[in-house]
């Protein structure tokens, strides 16, 4: 974006089917949005680790919501803002690309140490959402409505075993707030 100041973050832009391949012939390693081959994260040498990174959420995007009734989750937040040391967006994206490389480099193996030495939520991070409107109080059962949205929605297009992102998105005006607290990395364990 020209003339964009240095701590905003980038705006995913939907991209048209044929341009989802662009990120593929670059040597990036993600799955066909139809296939059902797991979603795989890969930084090619040279990449731009944070393109990659939006890359890989705008693919899980153009994916299909399951029709689960409840999908267990845990997540890593690089939060933003005040009361996440005053973080940048920028710097924000640029953490997050670093954390997604180490767990890249281990096939997502190490998902769970990450979260314990990165997170800027509660450890371990591991949640259960319905996608009922409601739930008992006393129960960890959590309304995908209750969460931020852009939460639910890689929650909801990932596959057991995946790891997907849900980028930053500020409060408005500046955004929509479909992720005010920074950038979710997510991995889809039921």
């Amino acid at each position: 974006m020209a003339g964009a100041l240095p701590d905003q973050p980038r705006i995913m832009k939907k991209r048209s089917f044929l341009n989802l391949y662009v990120p593929l012939l670059l040597g990036l390693t993600l799955t066909n949005c139809a296939s059902d081959a797991p979603l795989l994260l890969a930084f090619p040498e040279g990449a731009d680790p944070v393109e990659t990174m939006y890359a890989a959420a705008e693919i899980l995007q153009e994916r299909e919501e399951h029709s689960a009734g409840q999908v267990m989750v845990q997540h890593l937040l690089v939060g933003v803002g005040f009361g996440f040391a005053d973080r940048l967006p920028i710097d924000a994206e640029t953490r997050a690309a670093e954390i997604l490389q180490e767990l890249a480099a281990a096939n997502g193996a190490n998902f769970s140490a990450l979260v314990t030495k990165y997170t800027d939520a509660k450890v371990p991070g591991i949640y259960t959402m319905t996608a009922l409107d409601h739930a008992d109080v006393y129960s960890d059962l959590y309304p995908r409505k209750h969460m931020v949205p852009a939460f639910g929605n890689a929650a909801w297009r990932l596959r057991v075993g995946e790891i997907g992102i849900a980028p930053y998105d500020p409060p408005p005006p500046a955004g929509k707030g479909t992720s005010r607290f920074g950038i979710h990395i997510i991995k889809r364990l039921l």
